[in-house]
């Protein structure tokens, strides 16, 4: 769960490591296309932030049911 709160950081502060990770042409390329580099750091934050929101649920839960 670190590693996804670095990345929201990174996203937050319109890092490129985290906007536009390296690699070849990909999907995220895509989008960054048609929504633009902020809508691309909105949608990618939402993302990253929903499995944040669910992990922290799922250890929350688990710790409660032992």
């Amino acid at each position: 769960m670190l590693v996804f709160i670095i990345y929201l950081v990174g996203i937050i502060c319109n890092k490129d490591w985290a906007v536009r990770p390296a690699g070849l042409y990909s999907g995220w390329h895509m989008i960054e296309d048609f929504l633009g580099r902020t809508g691309l750091r909105i949608l990618s934050g939402l993302l990253i932030l929903l499995a944040i929101v669910l992990l922290s649920y799922l250890f929350l839960r688990s710790s409660i049911l032992q």
